[in-house]
This record gives structure tokens, sequence and C-alpha cells, in this order.
């Protein structure tokens, strides 16, 4: 028996075209990647028992910050910081104290918050050391706050240390002095360093 006619317009199976080829816009790697993105995805790794996953979504608390800060201290005095950067060992170490403390994070999000708890003391150092010529009072600038807003029109990310003071600023300073802002022997006199 014959094969039924095939409508106008449309292909046999045979004519269908090839999902394989590769199109002059992609680059064997996209290709490439674009298949292993169509592959099934691999069973998800199960948390170990009494561990906290925070691998996905990591909300900072202050418990979480003194684990990363003393990690990098530690790290620091074992010679893994060099030319104000941390190595990635520092990193892994911080890694593996979190692990101890039954809490899964990767070290990609421990390198994003070192930076960040960089950024944020660098603006609170260039506050009081470097620009304004104001003192410490109770870790709070000792100005009115007219005077404050003044500043922060100009250096928007000091406006968080009007109410609220830099945590960890001991650990913090021996950790990044001289390591991102300038004038670093201002602190080290104001300081008794």
């Amino acid at each position: 028996m014959a094969p039924p006619p095939i409508p106008n317009g449309t292909r046999a199976p045979s004519e269908a075209p090839s999902t394989a080829t590769i199109t002059p816009n992609r680059t064997p790697s996209e290709a490439l990647s674009r298949a292993r993105s169509r592959a099934p995805s691999r069973a998800p790794l199960s948390t170990p028992d009494g561990y906290i996953d925070l691998t996905k979504r990591i909300v900072w608390t202050e418990e979480r910050d003194e684990i990363l800060i003393d990690g990098l201290l530690d790290a620091q005095a074992n010679g893994l910081q060099a030319g104000g950067s941390f190595k990635n060992s520092a990193y892994t170490k911080v890694v593996a104290l979190f692990y101890q403390a039954k809490l899964l994070v990767k070290a990609t999000q421990v390198m994003s918050r070192a930076e960040a708890l960089k950024k944020e003391y660098n603006a609170w150092y260039r506050m009081f050391f470097e620009n304004s010529g104001w003192g410490l009072q109770d870790g709070l600038p000792d100005c009115d706050k007219g005077t404050f807003d003044e500043y922060v029109e100009k250096n928007p990310e000091a406006a968080q240390f009007f109410e609220r003071p830099i945590k960890f600023d001991q650990q913090l300073t021996a950790m990044f002095k001289g390591t991102g802002a300038t004038g670093v022997r201002v602190i080290d006199a104001r300081m008794g360093g």
C-alpha cells in the first residue's frame, strides 16, 4: 500500500531540519553550553543532618560576620593576605569554619561579604580619619544632623553611620587598614598604632 499524499507546504519527516546543526551566529562552545543546559541535571546533593544550607541565599547576621572576620584575621596571621587581598585558600579556610558551625556556605559568598565589609570599613574610615575632622562619640560622628547630611550628599556610602556605628571596628581596622583607604598613617596616630 502506498503512503498517503503529503499536503502542500509541509515537509516529509525525512526532510525535517536537523536540530544538531550549529548556526553561523553561534560558536561551537556556545552550542556545547546550550547542549549541556538541555541535559538532565544531576540530583541535588543532600544536606548533612543538623546543617543549615546557606549556599542558595545567605542573610549575614552578626554571628555569621563574626565567624567570617575571625577566620580572615586568622588567615591574615598565617600569611594568606597579600597586597590588600586575601588568597583563595583564606576563603576556603573560612568556609571550613562555617562548616564546623554546621553552616554550609560557598567561598564566593564569603568573598563577596568580605568585599562588602571592606567597602563599609573604607567609607567609615574616610569619614572619621580623612575628610570630616569629626571625632568618635560612642562609635558615631559627633556633629549635628545638618552637617552630616551635607557630608552624605558627597559621600552617600556613609549615610548608615549617623545612627548606627560600624560593627567590629577594631577587627576590621586590623584586617583592612591600608588596603583601600588612603592616608593610612593618620589612623595609626589617632588610634595609637
